[in-house]
């Protein structure tokens, strides 16, 4: 009995808590300093304890902690410029135009003959096809995926960047990636869709998600001093959650059968990156309404100019 009660005597109560799970995160910043400590049940509620000779020690520990995690807000997402709803509008109105102007062959046009990714014909000058190329589509089925996806992947661009600078970064991306897939296709390649614009949406929405810092708030190095570099360094990844997201997207969505156009994909994917890279840089969507209308306009443009000249 007596060595019982010098053993009860000899632990001392830090912390208390209703359930053992809320005390473990503290145990663990005890043991990341060398303290020597341990959970008992008492009296209906749990504790954690330590040697009465390290009591002032794991106090100052423990306050130090606590110090050093007070709970913040997370940042607020990147502001609103617009629902993002105009840009999409935009986009389905011109693909789902362009594919019955080709199915009704207006104009006495070959619609896809000369307007198709051929890359013999991009290289001896016919540059405008790597823009009209983004909306000739082989299928209903062709249409249809790429008219969800890039409505999706647009609207959510339009919103942090302004659909008109949004569909701009997203034209400009899918006519890059084209170029980039002309640069390293034989010149008897031909290809059409707007799967590489919308890669290029997806890689602008991740990027600038990314450098507007919203999701380093889970990166911060703090606990890392208590709880050791391998979580601290998980954290730190989680900033990067976008990026991750992005890359995941393309390794489940697009690649395909042999029919998918897997090289405009990445390029569009990577193009879009850079741009959105650039756009939070230079903090572009606040340039206001009328910017995002004329670069709306002139994304829009530049679809109409190049198939007029491929006519």
């Amino acid at each position: 009995m007596k060595s019982a009660m010098i053993e009860e005597h000899a632990w001392l109560s830090i912390h208390a808590a209703r359930t053992r799970r809320d005390l473990r995160t503290l145990e663990l910043v005890l043991a990341a300093r060398g303290i020597e400590s341990r959970i008992e049940y008492r009296n209906e509620i749990w504790h954690l304890v330590v040697a009465d000779d390290d009591l002032a020690a794991a106090h100052y520990e423990l306050a130090a902690y606590q110090r050093e995690n007070v709970p913040t807000a997370p940042p607020p997402l990147p502001a609103r410029i617009d629902s993002g709803r105009l840009g999409v509008v935009g986009y389905l109105a011109i693909v789902w135009l362009i594919m019955a102007l080709e199915a009704s062959a207006a104009l006495g046009w070959d619609w896809r003959s000369v307007g198709r990714l051929h890359v013999g014909a991009v290289l001896s000058g016919e540059v405008w096809r790597l823009f009209t190329a983004l909306t000739l589509h082989a299928n209903m089925g062709h249409i249809v995926a790429n008219s969800v996806f890039g409505s999706l992947f647009g609207a959510l661009a339009g919103r942090y960047l302004g659909s008109g600078l949004a569909w701009l970064c997203i034209v400009a991306g899918g006519a890059l990636g084209n170029a980039v897939n002309v640069l390293v296709r034989p010149a008897s390649f031909m290809s059409i869709g707007a799967s590489t614009a919308t890669f290029a949406a997806v890689g602008v929405l991740s990027a600038f998600l990314w450098r507007s810092g919203y999701f380093q708030q889970f990166a911060g190095p703090r606990r890392q001093r208590y709880i050791g570099a391998g979580q601290g360094a998980l954290r730190r990844l989680r900033g990067f959650a976008p990026v991750f997201a992005a890359v995941a997207l393309f390794a489940y969505t697009g690649i395909g059968d042999e029919n998918t156009d897997v090289v405009a994909h990445l390029a569009g994917l990577a193009v879009g990156f850079l741009l959105g890279l650039w756009v939070a840089h230079t903090r572009l969507q606040l340039a206001g309404t009328r910017a995002q209308w004329f670069f709306g306009a002139v994304a829009a443009a530049s679809v109409l100019a190049a198939w007029l000249l491929a006519g």
